[in-house]
């Protein structure tokens, strides 16, 4: 009886991790078609918002509703200067690097196509963690690998390079390698603790090239803008990433990262509903590798 309990209850919160990420997905796929919108040319309908003022503005957005959450929940925030550096380092990877390449591969590139090269983390991310030594080597994953670089690489192009596509690349890079740092982070603190620290370091470091020009911008900006700035901000950088500490602190980051796979179908939904864009031969092709990718590094997983 206490075993078959045991189970239950551990159904329950493994369970629950599921619907929180399948949240978070939702906030992230709309944040990519809200975001793409926010830096559109008014004149189409857009909020004529520049790339490093959209960062900025999530950045500075996130922190203050974090530090705000932190003191009303009685957060302790005071650590180790050895561990401030661990949260600057998080802060690097998953908010400075990860956020500024994302809004200018959003803003030359289409959401799908952003979301499928997207879908690529959870690969990227087992391979760092095995790399690290967190995760054990799998040939799977190798062969996974292989055929996720091909679904990207026929999106970046080859003889004509989709320049956003590239800094899509970079992003998930950055970003997988801020999964499976942040795992160990969220293993001795608070997820609240991490994310407020975190996207402390990366508003400080991104602020002198980005600050200036955030100001000048905003005096321009419409309601419109506001309110698409808005929705980014709390749908993917504080929900988003709040959501995804959670889960890390209780299930493996390449399971976690995994979840990422849904963004696409997601994206290519609401930017066909909000853009009017449709799925091309091209990102077809690349779904299949990256699918297969997905499904052949994935045999053999266990929890």
């Amino acid at each position: 009886m206490v075993d078959e309990a045991a189970n239950s209850e551990k159904q329950r919160s493994r369970g629950a991790v599921y619907v929180v990420l399948l949240l978070v997905q939702l906030g992230f796929a709309s944040g990519a078609v809200e975001s793409k919108l926010a830096m559109m040319p008014a004149a189409l309908g857009g909020g004529g918002v520049v790339p490093f003022s959209l960062a900025m503005s999530r950045m500075l957005g996130a922190c203050a509703l974090f530090h705000i959450l932190a003191l009303v929940q009685g957060t302790p925030l005071r650590v180790s200067m050895r561990e401030q550096m661990r949260f600057a380092g998080l802060g690097l990877l998953g908010v400075v690097l990860n956020q500024a390449f994302f809004a200018i591969g959003v803003h030359k590139t289409q959401p799908v196509t952003a979301a499928l090269i997207g879908a690529t983390v959870p690969i990227f991310t087992a391979t760092i963690a095995i790399l690290s030594g967190q995760e054990r080597s799998r040939v799977t994953l190798w062969i996974g690998l292989a055929l996720a670089l091909g679904g990207v690489a026929i999106l970046t192009g080859v003889g004509s390079i989709d320049e956003g596509a590239l800094y899509i690349v970079a992003m998930a890079l950055v970003y997988s390698g801020y999964f499976v740092m942040a795992r160990s982070a969220l293993a001795k603190h608070a997820p609240m603790t991490v994310m407020t620290w975190m996207f402390t370091w990366g508003t400080l470091m991104f602020a002198p090239f980005a600050l200036p020009q955030l100001i000048d911008d905003v005096q321009s900006w419409s309601p419109r803008a506001f309110v698409l700035v808005g929705y980014v901000i709390v749908a993917t950088s504080f929900i988003g990433y709040i959501g995804y500490a959670w889960a890390l602190k209780r299930i493996r980051a390449s399971a976690v990262a995994g979840f990422i796979f849904l963004q696409p179908l997601m994206v290519a939904i609401i930017s066909a509903v909000q853009l009017g864009d449709r799925v091309t031969a091209r990102m077809i092709g690349a779904a299949v590798f990256i699918v297969a990718g997905m499904a052949i590094s994935n045999r053999g997983r266990t929890e």
